[in-house]
């Protein structure tokens, strides 16, 4: 490590400390990650031994390259939510539960009380959006075993997000980037003929693809579609699961190639789908 790094490290830990994560909590990282990991740990004020946040290497499908990229990223725990929000001082409560279907799972919601507010934060999530999955589609890892358990910490840490935007906001628990990990499916999206693309600088807003929308051609902009996706780390068959919880897209064709998948939406449809991206994009 340079004498720089080296300093904002052992501002929090000892040398057998840094090690100590090094080998447990940050296995993988290179110096530099491991100095802004330790940076971000104090400035969040959590202890990374304790595992309220770790440094995590991911694998990402890089489209472009057509292979997985080993990409660090700063995670925090469910436990390490809880701390920076009663941190505040005004976290007054915390409720959740699973969402069944005939008896199946199908999701969890989180309520999150202020001691503040008359009304508590309030966050739904599906099991399809956020479950790990294998290459064939099947549950991995504990999505397989206690999925109800992993679905109630996603839950909970998007209404404690939303209850505390400004500790919080930006910051992801492990539990909600497991599905970054899926491996790749045979679902994709195809980019348009070079002559048919955009530059990122012409990206629209909701409103504006939306109005875009011909009743005779549907279809988003291939071009921001898939730019938009890339910013979002959004696999297609993410978007093609999120698509199946939602009531206005229960009689679609969900076949096929996403691009596909697209063309046979209805106005009405494109603009559900292009609000929710345009909502995602603003939180990121």
């Amino acid at each position: 490590m340079t004498e720089n790094r080296v300093a904002v490290v052992e501002a929090q830990l000892t040398r057998e400390q840094i090690n100590l994560v090094k080998h447990t909590v940050a296995i993988g990282a290179t110096d530099n990650e491991l100095a802004l990991f330790l940076y971000q740990a104090k400035k969040r004020g959590l202890d990374p031994l304790t595992r309220q946040i770790y440094f995590i290497k991911r694998r990402q499908f890089n489209p472009d390259t057509d292979r997985y990229d080993e990409v660090g990223t700063i995670q925090t725990g469910i436990d390490g939510f809880r701390v920076i929000a009663n941190r505040t001082g005004k976290l007054s409560g915390i409720k959740r539960g699973i969402i069944l279907d005939e008896g199946n799972l199908i999701g969890a919601w989180a309520e999150v009380y202020r001691s503040d507010w008359q009304q508590p934060a309030r966050e739904e999530v599906s099991l399809v959006e956020y479950c790990q999955t294998k290459k064939d589609g099947s549950p991995r890892g504990l999505w397989a075993t206690m999925p109800e358990t992993m679905l109630k910490k996603v839950a909970e840490a998007a209404a404690l997000r939303m209850a505390f935007p400004e500790d919080l906001s930006g910051i992801y628990s492990h539990d909600e980037m497991a599905q970054a990990d899926n491996e790749a499916q045979t679902t994709t999206i195809t980019s348009p003929k070079p002559e048919q693309a955009k530059p990122s600088q012409d990206a629209v807003t909701a409103k504006e693809q939306a109005q875009k929308v011909g009743e005779d051609s549907p279809a988003i902009d291939i071009a921001w579609l898939k730019e938009s996706l890339d910013k979002l780390k959004w696999q297609n068959v993410q978007v093609v699961s999120w698509l199946a919880t939602k009531d206005i897209f229960k009689e679609l064709d969900l076949k096929g190639r996403l691009t596909e998948v697209v063309a046979r939406m209805s106005k009405e449809q494109v603009a559900a789908l292009v609000a929710e991206i345009e909502d995602r994009l603003k939180m990121t």
